[in-house]
């Protein structure tokens, strides 16, 4: 073990410097991003639905997505569009 000029161990200091913590030099998992996101409902029967998790999301997804939904509960989408304050 070398000394440095303050008189501790070169060591010692980088194990201080770093927390203790030794540096990883292999790159972290990746972290997996959903591709949809599940929606379920029990009130009035059950209904699922899956919304992609990107945007911009396509217009036939989401008119799909917008008649699904109403329809599931007996309404029409400009009543599901009002009650959601859209």
């Amino acid at each position: 073990m070398t000394q440095n000029s303050a008189g501790g161990d070169e060591q010692g200091d980088l194990k201080t410097a770093n927390n203790g913590l030794t540096p990883s030099l292999s790159p972290p998992d990746p972290v997996a991003i959903p591709v949809a996101i599940a929606f379920t409902t029990q009130l009035d029967g059950e209904h699922y639905e899956a919304v992609p998790n990107h945007q911009p999301i396509k217009i036939g997804t989401r008119s799909s997505i917008l008649k699904s939904i109403p329809a599931h509960h007996t309404l029409s989408v400009e009543e599901l569009v009002r009650k959601l304050g859209l």
